[in-house]
C-alpha cells in the first residue's frame, strides 16, 4: 500500500465489544507502519475517547441521528468526503448495514480494499426490521467484497439468512495480544500456594458468545494445577 492508512468506521467509542477490538488492533497496526482512522457515527457514548486519543489516531465523529432516509443518502456524501480527504488504502466497517452506505461512499472515493465486520448472529426474528436489514446487505454487496464474521457459527447465520455466496464471507476470530500473558508467574496460581486465579466474563447467554470454549479451558487450567474459578 502506498500510504498505508486504513479508516475505521464504529457506531461510538462506547468500552463494549466493537471499539475495544478496533483499540487493540489499532495499536498492532501502528507498530507495523500502518495509520489507523476512526470515523464514528455517534459522538456519544465516547468512553474509549481517551484511550484512542493517547494513541494520537485521528477521529472524525459524525452526527447521523435519526433523520429518516435523508441519513442514507448523507452517509454515502460524508464518506465520499472523508475518503477524498484522508485518502485510505483501506475501509473497515464495524457497522454492519450501515456499511453498504459507507462502502458505496468510499468505493466512489477511490478506496481499493473494502470489508465490513460481522459480530453477532443475524437478528432474523425481528421481522420487518431485519427484511430492511436484509436489503441493506444486498445493496452493499456490489461494493462490499468481503465480510468479515468473528466465528463459524455467525458466518452460518450470514450465508442463511443474508443470501450472499461463501465467497464474500470468510471467519477471522476476533484476537488478542498475547504479549501482556507472557510475562506472568504461573507459579503464583499453583494450588500449592492458596491462589485461586478468578476470570470473569461478561455476554450475552447466546451461542455466539462461546460459553463453552471458556468453561473447557477453566478444565485445561484446572489439569495444570492452577486453581481457578469463572465468574
Amino acid at each position: 500500500m502506498k500510504s498505508n492508512k486504513v479508516l475505521v468506521v464504529l457506531t461510538s467509542l462506547c468500552a463494549e465489544g466493537a471499539p475495544v477490538l478496533v483499540l487493540e488492533m489499532a495499536k498492532e497496526w501502528l507498530q507495523q507502519g500502518i495509520q489507523p482512522i476512526i470515523v464514528t457515527l455517534n459522538p456519544q457514548p465516547a468512553d474509549l475517547l481517551p484511550e484512542f486519543q493517547a494513541l494520537q489516531i485521528p477521529i472524525t465523529c459524525l452526527h447521523i441521528g435519526d433523520r429518516g432516509y435523508q441519513r442514507y443518502v448523507q452517509l454515502t456524501l460524508n464518506f465520499y468526503r472523508l475518503c477524498r480527504q484522508f485518502q485510505p488504502d483501506a475501509l473497515l466497517s464495524m457497522p454492519l448495514g450501515w456499511h453498504s452506505l459507507i462502502a458505496w461512499g468510499a468505493m466512489l472515493a477511490g478506496v481499493q480494499a473494502i470489508a465490513a465486520h460481522v459480530g453477532n448472529y443475524p437478528p432474523h426474528w425481528t421481522g420487518a426490521a431485519f427484511y430492511k436489514f436484509r436489503t441493506l446487505i444486498q445493496l452493499g454487496r456490489p461494493v462490499t467484497p468481503h465480510l468479515i464474521c468473528c466465528s463459524h457459527y455467525v458466518r452460518s447465520g450470514v450465508l442463511k439468512w443474508f443470501g450472499v455466496t461463501e465467497k464474500e464471507t470468510i471467519t477471522i476470530y476476533n484476537g488478542c495480544s498475547l504479549e501482556q500473558f507472557n510475562n506472568g508467574d504461573r507459579s503464583m496460581w499453583d494450588t500449592a500456594t492458596g491462589r485461586s486465579l478468578t476470570i470473569g466474563m461478561v455476554a450475552r447467554l447466546e451461542i455466539h458468545k462461546d460459553q463453552p470454549t471458556l468453561i473447557r479451558a477453566a478444565r485445561l487450567l484446572k489439569e495444570q494445577g492452577i486453581d481457578v474459578q469463572i465468574l
